[in-house]
Formats: C-alpha cells, structure tokens, sequence
C-alpha cells in the first residue's frame, strides 16, 4: 500500500478495519491475545468480518475469567493465533485499522504476528479514544461504553471483543461522519492527523466549529486550572476547579446554566482564571483557596474533611487490623489514606473474610481459648496455638493485597468456594461469592502504593499536557510539591536532598493539610494511573541515581507557564 496515495484519498475510498481483542493479561511481551474481533468497512458498510476465540495455551486468571466472562473452557478447542494468523492478515491488508485505544491492541497483534512467522506488522491506524477525546469533550470519561451511550448506540456484552468491535465500527462511522460535516474533514491525511491535534489548540484550528455558547466568551484556555468569582466589594463569592476552564466556565455562563451558577452569577461582576500543569494540582489548589478565604457559595473543602486508616498493630505479637483516624509515628502501620469511613470498611470487611487474622479484643485473646472465627476457620487461633509463623504467613498475605497482588487471593477464594459448593455447603459458598465480589470491585481502586503510608518514602510523578509533569514527595506521611509555594516556603528540593543525606527533619508529623493533601493526591492517581509514575526513593542510593532511572521526560527543562486573566462579566451578553 503506497502510503503517500492512499493518504491523500478521500475516506470514503478507504478501507478501514476495526478491531478488538481480549488478552490474558496487559503486557504484550508475556500475554497472549484469547479473543480477536475484526470488522471490515468499506464506504461506510460492513463488508467483511473474522471473530474467534483463541487457545493461550495456558489457565486464565479469575481476574479475566470474571472481567470478560471468557472461561478456560471455552478457549480448549479454538485454534491457536499462528493457525488463523492469515485469516487476521487478509482482514486487515490495504485498510487502515481502527480501535478504542488502538496502540494496546496493536501491540498484542505485533507480537502475535511476530511468534507466528510474520514480518514486523506497523499498521495506520486511528483511535476512536483519541478522536473521543477532541469531538465528545462534555463526556467525563471518554471510556467505551460512555462513547456508545452518548451516541445511542445500543449496548453489548462488555469487555467482550466482537460486541466491542461492533460497537467501535457504529462509534467510528459517527466520527466519521462528524469529522466531515462539522469540520469539513475528508481526506484520510486529515482525518488522521485530526486525533493528533492537542484538545486545547481545537478552537484556534477551527473556531467555527466550537463556536457553541449564545454570546462572545473570550478565549478561555482548554486546560485544567482553577477559577473563581468575585462581587463588587472584591470579596471571592465561589472557588472551583475544573479539568478543562473553557468547558466549565462555558457551562456556568450558558443560559440555561444550573440554580447555583444562576446565584452566583446574581452578585458576581468579574470571573479569575488561572491554569495549572495538571488536574490534580488544580485540585490541590482549590482545596488550599477554599479554606483560604471560605467563599459563600462554597460548601465544601472549607475544613479539613474525615480521613481514615487501616492500623496494623505490628507491635503487637498477633498483630490486629483496625480503622482509625490518623496515623501515629508509633512503630505500627498504616493503609490509607481513605476517602470516606465506608471505603476502609470495605477493605476491613474483605481482610476479615478472607485471611485468618484476629478481631478479638486483647482480653479475649488472653483468655487462651479458640473462638467461633477459628472454628470457622476465620482465624490461626493464635490465643490456643501461640504459633507466631503461621500467623506472620497470614498477615504476609494481607500485605499483598494491600500492594495490589489480588490473584493468589482470588484463586484462594474461588478454591474455597468450590470445595463449599461440592460439599453442599451453598449458604458458606455464596458468602465467599460475596467476598470474591468485593475483592473485584476493590482491584485497582485502592491499590496505588505497595507498603503503608506511614513507611512510604515515594515520589508521585504526574504527566501533563504538552511535556510538562508535577511532583509530589510524600515522605513517611508529609506531603512536598514541587514548586508549589502557595502561602509557604517550597521545601520539595530540600526534602528531597534530606532524604538521600540521612538528615532527619523537624517537621516529621503529618498535619491536617498533610492528611488533606495525600488524599487528594493518592485518590486520583488511583483513577488516573495511566498518567502517574511512582519511584520508591529506598531502591536509589543517591538522587542522581533517581534522576538516572527517571526518564528524559521527566525533571526536564519544560517549564510550565501558568496562564491567567479575568473577565468582567457585565460586559458579556447573559441572559441572566
């Protein structure tokens, strides 16, 4: 295929592909592709297809098994990828190939191709994530099921490859569709190009298309950053923050903007915005601002909210799982930090049910005597048995848990099940379904750092727009960030050097602001792990070495440049 022909014709006259498939894992290099979907277009139909189940040559995880439903033996008798490799390749010759975050895809095809005997497989492709992400900005997540449902588009089976091909192929011919009508886009080099565009340069490249607020609103910046409004006494009336300034303040300024921007906008003569680096120092920053001046139409973040901790009593010989409030430099360890009582309790509730571990009082554990949990075998009966190994084991896999090592439980769990279940013991069975439930919804919400707070000595590295990065030094509980002066002395390079230089700081005790800033900061890096990178500053010896490790693109010489200016709001044209 002559790449410089084929971009330059029109779309309608290009063959495209879109594909999905499901995997045994995320790594390319030691996964293995279970389920491959494709669907080829041509001038806007569907005019060709391949979908088959895989043969790993190997046992799922439970994780996959109840992520996508896919079972061990439905994969048996599929063919192995080398046995339909062809298939594949025929399907997707002379097209381009299309998919919801294409790259994770393709580079399991590459190496599939790759272990069946073919050449290097470097497809064109485009990405209806990307393309999601500059045609559909209003949508909080860009997720695929979000996409198909803001398109009507109707539901499939989730996480499944030939119901998630589908529903990409309908999503595509939308985009296609857009990208022609609203931004007069049809040429394959174009159209391509088109989900390269960073989202905040959309508006200077086509203003036409953006133009959809009822009056002239000067040119806000498409980035995160916080804002806030202010009456005719110069008193800040609101605080807020948001991922992108021009949606959200488009959205207070619309006519039928909500009640409370209607309140707001009553009193309020001039708007102030300022950009940040990324989401989550703009999140920092408004919890900073709000306390600073406690705006009227603020409700929340004007004090520092609950925060909770998982205590392990370490100290202790049979150690003994806890909730509490706040942690204490007290030799014990501490999971957190949580972002409401019910969270740690569900972490609680899951260690309860699922490890051996005590949750009797010190009076009942000096009693001597094996209690109901141990008959159940919820227990070591360490208060009978005094055997320090076998619980220390059990505690060990706690710890994991906490780090995100959820398969050993999970198998563990499901074999319990399964002895219950061929014992007809349905009513035990079903409680360990419940606990296997929980276990599922927990991966990847909790599971950010792999040891306590209270010991983790890591740096936080968040990914921005445009090259540029923030840094977060969370050391034993005390929160750095880098370049952040805001009402204080930056002390992130400092701490930084105390770290490596063995000198031991004053300010040791985490505050309130402390508290606030690592649950702010740990909360959305769960949510956002794709743009966050973690050193743990005990595997470096010096700070060069960090530095070393630490790719060019971090602690470069990008400097970030905040934008900020004001509107004065009774000059534009709201229909209040």
């Amino acid at each position: 295929m002559n790449l410089e022909t084929l971009f330059q014709k029109d779309i309608d006259d290009v063959a495209f592909t879109v594909l999905d498939v499901e995997t045994t894992g995320l790594d390319p290099r030691y996964e293995k592709v279970i389920e491959f979907a494709g669907y080829r277009i041509e001038r806007g139909e569907i005019v060709d297809s391949f979908i088959s189940f895989l043969n790993p040559e190997r046992r799922l995880d439970p994780y996959i098994v109840s992520f996508t439903g896919i079972r061990d033996e439905d994969l048996e008798d599929a063919p192995l990828f080398e046995d339909v490799a062809s298939k594949v390749m025929d399907l997707l010759t002379d097209s381009v190939i299309v998919g919801h975050n294409i790259q994770f895809d393709v580079k399991f095809l590459e190496a599939e191709f790759l272990n069946a005997g073919y050449e290097s497989f470097k497809p064109v492709t485009f990405c209806t994530l990307r393309g999601a992400k500059r045609l559909y900005p209003q949508l909080k997540s860009k997720r695929l099921e979000m996409v198909r449902d803001h398109l009507n588009i109707p539901p499939g089976v989730t996480h499944r490859a030939y119901s998630d091909a589908k529903a990409t192929a309908e999503i595509f011919l939308k985009m296609a569709e857009k990208l022609r009508k609203d931004f007069q886009l049809s040429r394959l080099q174009d159209v391509l190009g088109f989900q390269y565009i960073p989202p905040r340069d959309l508006s200077r490249k086509f203003p036409q298309s953006l133009a959809q607020t009822g009056f002239e609103i000067p040119a806000i910046p498409d980035l995160p950053g916080n804002y806030w409004f202010l009456d005719a006494n110069e008193n800040i009336i609101y605080i807020g923050k948001s991922k992108t300034l021009r949606k959200r303040l488009a959205q207070h300024l619309m006519d039928n903007a909500a009640g409370k921007s209607k309140l707001i906008l009553g009193t309020a003569v001039r708007l102030c915005y300022e950009t940040t680096s990324t989401e989550v120092m703009a999140l920092v920053k408004e919890a900073q601002l709000i306390k600073k001046f406690k705006p009227k139409h603020n409700i929340q973040l004007k004090n520092y909210g609950n925060k909770y901790f998982i205590r392990v009593s370490v100290r202790h010989q049979f150690p003994k799982l806890e909730i509490v409030n706040s942690f204490d430099l007290d030799g014990n360890d501490y999971f957190g930090l949580f972002i409401s009582r019910s969270r740690s309790e569900e972490i609680l509730e899951i260690a309860e049910k699922s490890f051996r571990l005590r949750t009797c009082t010190q009076k009942e554990l000096e009693k001597g005597r094996a209690c109901f949990m141990a008959t159940i075998d919820r227990c070591t009966a360490p208060c009978e048995n005094q055997d320090r190994e076998t619980y220390r084991e059990e505690l060990e896999k706690f710890y994991d848990f906490m780090a995100g090592r959820n398969s050993d439980l999970i198998s563990e769990l499901i074999r319990r099940m399964t002895a219950y279940s061929a014992d007809l013991k349905f009513e035990q069975a079903a409680e360990i379904k419940k606990t296997v439930d929980l276990v599922l919804n927990q991966i990847h919400r909790s599971s950010l750092m792999k040891e306590p707070v209270n010991k983790a000595n890591v740096l936080i590295v968040v990914s921005g727009e445009g090259g540029v990065h923030d840094y977060f030094l969370l050391l034993e509980g005390k929160v750095y960030i880098r370049g952040f002066s805001m009402g204080g002395y930056d002390n992130f390079d400092n701490a930084l050097d105390d770290f490596f230089e063995g000198n031991r700081r004053l300010d040791l005790f985490p505050t309130d602001e402390d508290y606030e800033r690592m649950r702010i900061i740990l909360n959305w890096s769960v949510q956002n792990r794709d743009r966050v990178k973690i050193y743990y500053l005990n595997d470096y010896k010096t700070k060069s070495e960090l530095f070393k490790k630490m790719s060019s693109a971090y602690f470069s010489k990008v400097e970030y440049r905040e934008i900020a200016a004001e509107i004065d709001i009774s000059k534009l044209n709201l229909n209040q």
